[in-house]
């Protein structure tokens, strides 16, 4: 999903569902785990760090992907195999 900046606020506002490339490709069944920053003195953390990350299953191997901020977009940091 896109989001995009309420006027004079610190939390985005809900915009249209959008598809990222670096989210396709999910193993069927499998789960999702993100990891994001808190806010710290009302300030979201998120809007100045890369620290949003999510792992998910691709092919049997767990893949990382980053969301950029800056982009507003997600990357794949990597894939790794499952042995």
């Amino acid at each position: 999903m896109r989001s995009n900046m309420n006027p004079g606020s610190h939390f985005p506002a809900w915009t249209n569902p959008a598809t990222f490339p670096a989210l396709k490709g999910a193993d069927s069944g499998t789960s999702i785990a993100c990891l994001t920053p808190s806010q710290f003195m009302g300030i979201a953390a998120v809007a100045k760090s890369d620290m949003c990350r999510c792992y998910f299953q691709v092919n049997g191997a767990v893949r990382e992907v980053l969301y950029s901020t800056k982009t507003r977009d997600w990357t794949i940091v990597g894939t790794v195999p499952i042995s």
